[in-house]
């Protein structure tokens, strides 16, 4: 049986360098894990926008908050492995 690959959100708005460093952090920690990155700008979440409007960029595990403005790409996949999204 095929399981769904974990799904990490980087929450952000299109304008924000931080935001694309760390989308591109994450495409390289998960790269080969069973996981896929969905960038979502925050202004299209009003509870999204409310919580985190001056925190971005965030990054969410499913609704778990992983990280906000940096991310280490190699603390992050450590993190990952040890949650359970293994190699495909």
């Amino acid at each position: 049986m095929e399981t769904s690959p974990a799904v990490l959100t980087v929450l952000g708005k299109p304008d924000c360098h931080l935001c694309h460093v760390m989308a591109d952090a994450v495409r390289r920690a998960i790269a080969g894990l069973d996981a896929a990155l969905v960038e979502r700008d925050v202004r299209d979440d009003p509870d999204a926008y409310a919580r985190y409007r001056y925190e971005i960029p965030v990054l969410l595990l499913g609704a778990t908050e992983l990280a906000r403005h940096r991310v280490d790409e190699g603390e992050l996949r450590a993190r990952l492995l040890s949650l359970g999204i293994l190699p495909r």
